[in-house]
């Protein structure tokens, strides 16, 4: 039995009320929620083979301040210029410079247009459902996330 919420699979399951939703959730994710009940594996499920999803998806550059700091460079703009011509804060400019925020989507339209750079890269990945009848869960978007991140 998996959480369907992060995919743990050991220990006690709950069946509890979380934003709304009824989900079978391990003890840890139950803590988000009010538990209606405690949740037994009675039956071993025989798995069909696993459909594979195909996913690419636009995501921000690992080295974006790397990126940036070379475009504001070969421009010979100052960081004060640049967040004056994209009407933006210097302040938050420099954090972005260096690495300290993710910028939002909006300035990196900005940076990208006014220093004719792109920030952005395809990320191509695959994943397998986890449950039994090839249906995308909670647990299947958790993944795609750590992923992502990792």
């Amino acid at each position: 039995m998996n959480c369907e919420l992060c995919g743990y699979t050991d220990g006690k399951f709950y069946r509890a009320e979380i934003e709304g939703s009824m989900l079978v959730v391990c003890s840890g994710c139950a803590l988000f929620g009010k538990i209606i009940c405690e949740v037994e594996d009675t039956h071993k499920v025989d798995r069909k083979p696993q459909k594979s999803y195909g996913f690419i998806e636009r995501s921000l550059k690992l080295d974006y301040p790397k990126t940036i700091k070379q475009a504001v460079a070969e421009k010979q703009l100052t960081i004060e210029k640049l967040a004056e011509t994209i009407k933006e804060s210097p302040y938050e400019l420099k954090k972005i410079f260096n690495g300290k925020i993710i910028p939002a989507d909006e300035i990196v339209r900005k940076l990208e247009s006014a220093l004719g750079i792109s920030l952005y890269e395809d990320v191509i990945g695959t994943f397998e459902p986890s449950s039994t009848d090839n249906e995308i869960s909670f647990e299947d978007i958790a993944q795609i996330k750590r992923k992502k991140q990792g």
